[in-house]
């Protein structure tokens, strides 16, 4: 009466289907991915990393110093270079470093918590008297970088003994790239 058609899907079905799995995607994935346990630590040692490492070949293609700044108190990094100027006091200025298309900043999540900072052997968060807020290191012009070790807690995971999760990030004074560790280490 109306024809021989045939059994099946019109391509505007197919069309809605695909874009109604592609918004419930967006929606899901996002959401499964910080239940991955470690995820938010990975991503802030992932950032982190980064940052060391863009410094790093910053000072190498400039010729000049870089220092990576951690600010304690607002959990932030930032990568800063030296200007020509100098202080009331003789001291090298630096400056907030833009790339294009590059972040120079981050900010690390509230569960990553900073329990150490060693330079060059010194943990700069227990030094006497002193409550740091700011930490920086120095990477030279010829990309040698002061020997770094942070020693941080995840607060979100905790270990088999119900201790939070251990992390240590040493750097390479060669290469300008941290290793990560399971534990804390010490200079």
């Amino acid at each position: 009466m109306f024809g021989n058609y045939k059994k099946g899907f019109t391509l505007l079905e197919l069309l809605v289907v695909i874009m109604l799995l592609g918004l419930m995607g967006t929606i899901i994935i996002p959401n499964l991915q910080n239940q991955v346990p470690g995820y938010k630590r990975k991503q802030a040692l992932g950032h982190i990393m980064a940052l060391a490492r863009l410094s790093w070949q910053q000072a190498l293609a400039t010729q000049k110093a870089f220092r990576l700044f951690f600010d304690i108190e607002k959990r932030t990094i930032k990568i800063e270079q030296e200007t020509n100027k100098k202080d009331k006091d003789g001291i090298p200025t630096f400056k907030l470093v833009t790339i294009p298309y590059l972040a120079s900043t981050y900010e690390w999540p509230e569960n990553i918590v900073i329990k150490q900072f060693f330079i060059d052997k010194q943990d700069m968060m227990t030094r006497p008297g002193i409550k740091t807020q700011e930490v920086w290191f120095y990477i030279a012009p010829d990309g040698i970088v002061q020997p770094v070790i942070i020693n941080l807690l995840d607060t979100n995971e905790f270990d088999a003994t119900g201790k939070p999760v251990r992390i240590s990030l040493a750097m390479n004074p060669f290469t300008g790239q941290f290793k990560e560790y399971e534990e804390f280490q010490k200079p």
